[in-house]
């Protein structure tokens, strides 16, 4: 075979395995999402339902916010009052956005 087509050949092959190694790592860092923990059922029970970014916004039921995104639950045992000195984040999120508490 003539040593050109072959260069072209393994530059060929070269590009297609890089191209697929990239594919797979995007494939991996952006398509696995963090799964949310729900509580025990019969640890704490749904106290009400409020709007992700509305917590004046609340009802009995699951359902749609004014905005259109759906109702978040509130549990039982959750601290989401009483503090007022500081800020509480829960610690899923605080993990994901990288805070530091040094």
């Amino acid at each position: 075979m003539n040593p050109s087509i072959l260069r072209a050949l393994a530059f060929a092959a070269a590009g297609a395995v890089i191209t697929l190694a990239v594919i797979y790592g995007a494939g991996r860092f952006f398509g696995s999402s963090p799964t949310m923990t729900e509580p025990d059922s019969a640890q704490s029970e749904i106290l009400y339902w409020v709007a992700p970014m509305d917590p004046t916004y609340r009802r009995d039921e699951p359902g749609l916010s004014p905005m259109g995104m759906e109702l978040v639950p509130v549990y039982a045992d959750s601290d989401s009052g009483g503090d007022e000195d500081g800020l509480r984040i829960d610690p899923a999120v605080a993990n994901n956005i990288g805070v530091r508490t040094d």
